[in-house]
């Protein structure tokens, strides 16, 4: 293969992944977009709002709480071309309602020819005392015939949580505490899960060993699994380390080195990248060129240069080279878990575009800080001895915001991008599955998680890789779709090495 060839490939992913988020995000504007939810119950014979979203914010919590299970609901759409009004879905736990069906009635609103009002009304009461689902979808009237066949600009599925009331009583929750009420969602066959990765150690393993696990998912269009890849690399100067990808490229979506640290990272959508920073500087006259150093390559340096997990972590930190957003899981054979949260930095906050945290256990001190969240809660463990991550931000939150007057030009992931929703509900379960089974998280354990049906994506699935760092052992699922299709294939890469 010619080296222009080879480059492009090595330097593809990045670079598809920074003009993609643009590009959703110019979609965006011109789909239908939510704008506000209103709750609405009938008192004295007259239908009155009780809870009003406006404007409606994406949450990985419950938006509204308390609501009576007789309510309907009535949400605000925009779209200056006009909503396509048979392309609507609404579904609530797991009934799905589409146009025509006598539960939804359509409304416009006078003097805003770009809004509609969709009013939802359950057929039914809802279940008293309990959490509810509820998720729209809907296109406009700018069809399109490319590519094939017809269709409109459909929006992403926006998803709220909200309980019934009794639920605060029956679970003995405030009911201001609606960031203790997960917006988990419910089964939705169109929705696939996201990458994920989580390590466990100590307590939550049955001999206190150290695993990691990663599943990769991003566009694999039926191709990109067929060439997957383990890499075994001894440079002439450095140390050894074993990676995970694609045939042709140099890097892998996870890997270890011979001192035991292991990483995994996921693509984690944000503006806040090198290609929204090109426009910012050259507006229309923007070429919407990458820059940085791709993930991977990164990700190699690190191993060569580092090699505990804190170490890698400080790496991370510093560097400036970032050429989008990404989750990164570390973990080493001293059981050292941390989890990394990174894009750009494109705006200069004093954050630095970094964060970083990990489990809450006094005889694992590091991360020394960050590891709660405002309530006081571990970002994203169950337990003293793991950590998880999917593809959205759990302590970034607020990855970017850039207004013009009130106008926002570059906003956070969880208003744009279609991984958002799916990525919370796959971190939540995962979190769940790894709970259910604290204590016994050995190899087969381990394999159990990364093979639940709802974990995978059915689709996109690309690889999956478990790491003992303390024993320098790789097990790997390559070559079907999901990855976990595959069986697990086991590397003993320290005898590879003479270790």
């Amino acid at each position: 293969m010619e080296f222009d060839k080879i480059l492009i490939l090595n330097t593809f992913f990045d670079t598809l992944f920074g003009m993609r988020a643009l590009i959703f995000v110019i979609r965006n504007q011109q789909d239908p977009l939510l704008t506000a939810v209103a709750f609405e119950t009938l008192e004295d014979a007259e239908w009155v709002q009780t809870t009003v979203l406006d404007p409606w914010v994406p949450s990985p919590w419950a938006s509204a709480v308390e609501i009576p299970v007789d309510a309907r609901v009535r949400f605000t759409l925009r779209d200056p071309e006009g909503l396509d009004i048979n392309s609507l879905r609404i579904q609530l736990n797991r009934q799905v309602f589409f146009a025509g069906d006598s539960a939804i009635q359509t409304f416009d609103v006078a003097d805003h020819p770009e809004l509609q009002e969709i009013l939802f009304t359950p057929p039914a009461d809802m279940e008293p005392a309990a959490l509810q689902s509820l998720q729209i979808q809907a296109g406009d009237k700018n069809f399109t015939d490319w590519p094939p066949p017809e269709h409109s600009a459909v929006m992403r599925d926006e998803r709220t949580a909200f309980t019934t009331v009794g639920y605060a009583a029956k679970h003995v929750i405030g009911i201001d505490d609606v960031h203790e009420i997960r917006n988990i969602g419910d089964i939705d066959e169109r929705a696939q899960a996201t990458s994920l990765c989580f390590a466990v150690r100590g307590s939550a393993t049955p001999n206190g060993e150290v695993l990691a696990a990663h599943q990769f998912v991003a566009l694999d269009n039926n191709t990109a699994h067929k060439h997957g890849l383990v890499l075994v690399q001894k440079p002439h100067d450095g140390k050894p380390f074993v990676t995970i990808g694609m045939a042709g490229v140099i890097w892998g979506t996870s890997g270890m080195s011979a001192d035991g640290l292991s990483y995994m990272y996921n693509l984690c959508d944000s503006l806040d990248n090198p290609i929204s920073n090109e426009f910012l500087e050259h507006l229309l006259d923007a070429k919407l060129l990458s820059s940085g150093v791709p993930i991977g390559f990164l990700m190699r340096e690190m191993m060569e240069n580092t090699e505990t997990a804190e170490e890698a972590r400080e790496f991370i930190r510093e560097e400036d080279r970032m050429t989008f957003g990404w989750n990164i899981l570390l973990a080493d054979a001293q059981g050292s878990l941390i989890a990394v949260e990174r894009e750009d930095n494109i705006l200069d906050k004093p954050d630095g575009g970094y964060f970083s945290y990990g489990p809450v256990n006094p005889d694992y001190p590091l991360p020394a800080a960050g590891n709660l969240d405002p309530w006081d809660r571990p970002w994203a463990s169950v337990g003293p001895d793991d950590v998880r991550m999917a593809m959205h931000y759990q302590a970034n939150s607020e990855d970017i915001w850039l207004r013009l007057i009130a106008l926002p030009i570059l906003y956070p992931q969880r208003f744009w991008t279609t991984y958002y929703f799916k990525s919370i509900r796959t971190f939540y379960m995962l979190g769940d599955e790894i709970e259910a089974a604290y204590g016994t998280l050995d190899l087969e354990g381990v394999k159990r998680i990364m093979r639940v049906p709802l974990l995978n994506d059915q689709r996109n699935s690309m690889n999956a890789a478990i790491y003992a760092p303390d024993e320098l052992k790789m097990w790997y699922a390559l070559g079907e779709v999901p990855a976990t299709d595959a069986p697990f294939r086991e590397i003993d890469f320290g005898a590879m090495i003479g270790k």
